[in-house]
């Protein structure tokens, strides 16, 4: 894949370990969005969690709803202060 137009030199990768916040990552097992694109946020951000939904691509909040469901609420309940 070769990007184009005025984002193709954009990056926010500097700037991850900016957010200071539990972050939550989701990512589809066959999510377009490949995992290595997925890495540098697990990486950099300072408290995050991230789960592979094993059958769902880009829709995980349609392809495997219950699941999602089940982990954010457990991500919405374990980090409330």
């Amino acid at each position: 894949m070769n990007p184009t137009g005025t984002l193709k030199d954009w990056t926010i990768i500097e700037d991850i370990p900016k957010i200071q916040v539990e972050t939550f990552i989701l990512h589809g097992r066959y999510d377009q969005v490949q995992e290595i694109a997925v890495i540098p946020f697990f990486e950099l951000i300072p408290r995050v969690r991230w789960v592979t939904l094993e059958k769902s691509s880009h829709v995980g909040f349609f392809e495997e709803r219950k699941r999602y469901m089940e982990l954010l609420n457990g991500f919405l309940t374990g980090f409330q202060t």
